[in-house]
Order: C-alpha cells, then structure tokens, then sequence
C-alpha cells in the first residue's frame, strides 16, 4: 500500500494536527466544506482530550489505526506513531502498547517523566 492522503485522514497525521498550531489546523480546516470541517473539528477535540486518534474502519483505505504523540524535552508533539490493521480488525487492544511506545520515544528526547 503506498500513496497520498490528506492529513486528517490518517491518525498519525491526526495526532499531529491536533496539537499543530493553530493556523496549521485552520489552513486543513478550511480546505473542507463547513460540515466536513465541524466533524474535523470535534475529531481533532477528541484527540487532544484523549491523546490518541482511533480509526476504525472508516478510513479511506481499508485498515483501521490508533496513533499517539511522542513529545520531546518542553512536551511538544514533534512525532506520532501508529499501528495499523486490517479493518476487520479493531485497533483498541493495541491502545496500551502504542501509548506506552510514545511515552518511551517521548523520554528518550529528554521529556521528563513528572
């Protein structure tokens, strides 16, 4: 599998979009029609309220993902990570171990672990 997709359509590059700037997210924002960029909107408030993205099935290729942020030394989002699946498969069992994948990448440029 290989190709383009825009941001929003993936859940790395979803994790990344919902910390980015906000003239990032306004840009991708308003690249969409109104309702399509409400539901991005909401999706990308989602994100940062639970700090993971989760596709399931409803991605534009047939996979399903869970993605986190890797933060470096002044917790920035400089990085995500992800594991996909087939759609037939359900991401969330694999929500631990992405979580803790991120949180290891995050210590090893240099974020403390307070």
């Amino acid at each position: 599998m290989g190709g383009r997709m825009p941001l929003h359509d993936i859940g790395v590059g979803l994790v990344l979009l919902a910390r980015a700037p906000p003239e990032v997210r306004d840009e991708q924002l308003g690249r969409l029609d109104p309702p399509a960029a409400a539901e991005l909107g909401r999706r990308l408030a989602q994100v940062q309220q639970v700090g993971i993205a989760v596709f399931d099935g409803d991605h534009p290729a047939p996979v399903s993902s869970i993605a986190a942020p890797a933060r470096n030394h002044e917790n920035r989002v400089v990085a995500a990570l992800s594991i996909v699946v087939p759609a037939r498969v359900r991401p969330r069992p694999y929500e631990q171990v992405v979580r803790a994948t991120a949180l290891a990448i995050s210590r090893g440029t240099g974020l403390s672990r307070s």
